[in-house]
């Protein structure tokens, strides 16, 4: 069971079960708590980090240090290059593959240059014991599933679908890990009430209320105004921040 993305450090860090019940987790420290979302400069200072491959030096690609857009674009021109003035079998190769390639970025709208923008954005989570726990037990859909569809989502700039899997990640961990089952039949903005009333340091409501404001506005309102992209990316990173501080800072089971 694939239990969420950990993008941390200088690797990709996951968490799994294993086939024996298990889990292989990263037992690092947690990061100090916070729900202050990445600024445009750290952003930049992310992505000024990421350069273009030597090709003449380096083998293998390193998500952490190379441009992993930039990369595929230098495939692809190649591809097209080849395809272009050779006429053997292989430049077919390369031509219909660079045309197919081309397609369906038109026909969806995919850019790998901002999907690993995207990617390197998603802040690191990390599940506390107890968390995996109640969440093995839960019988419908648990946090990681959701937060792991959500960032899919994020990733590929299904920015709305992403809103709508944070928010139901953020309902998720405050009923099973902070409700403990009593706030089940509540609605989100009630159990935003009685969570920060309940753990006044470690829920912040006026933040958490304004998320859920934020959500309802943009998803009500999805297909009847202007998008603002950037803003919505906001929000989802936003979301993450949150319910990574609300997980990795979960009371435990009274």
């Amino acid at each position: 069971m694939f239990l969420g993305y950990k993008n941390s450090g200088k690797r990709l860090r996951i968490k799994i079960e294993l086939p024996d019940g298990t889990i292989a987790q990263d037992n690092s420290p947690d990061d100090p708590p916070s729900v202050t979302p990445l600024s445009k400069e750290e952003l930049e200072e992310r992505e000024e980090r990421n350069r273009s491959p030597d090709y003449e030096s380096e083998e293998d690609f390193d998500p952490f240090e190379h441009d992993g857009g930039e990369a595929i674009d230098d495939v692809l021109s190649y591809a097209k290059d080849r395809g272009h003035n050779g006429s053997e079998p292989i430049d077919n190769m390369f031509r219909i593959g660079s045309q197919a390639f081309e397609y369906i970025q038109a026909a969806t709208g995919l850019d790998f240059v901002a999907v690993f923008r995207r990617w390197s954005s998603i802040p690191p989570i990390f599940y506390p014991n107890h968390v995996l726990q109640s969440m093995r037990a839960t019988p419908h859909l648990s946090t990681a599933s959701l937060i792991d569809d959500a960032i899919k989502a994020y990733v590929f700039g299904a920015r709305a679908a992403a809103i709508a899997m944070c928010r139901a990640a953020l309902e998720d961990v405050l009923k099973r890990d902070y409700g403990q089952g009593k706030w089940n039949e509540e609605k989100l903005g009630k159990i935003v009430v009685l969570a920060s009333s309940k753990y006044q340091r470690l829920v912040d409501r006026r933040r958490l209320q304004y998320l859920v404001r934020t959500t309802n506005t943009i998803l009500h309102s999805y297909s009847s105004t202007r998008k603002d992209d950037a803003k919505e990316d906001q929000v989802v990173r936003d979301y993450l921040i949150m319910v990574k501080h609300l997980i990795q800072n979960a009371p435990g089971r009274l």
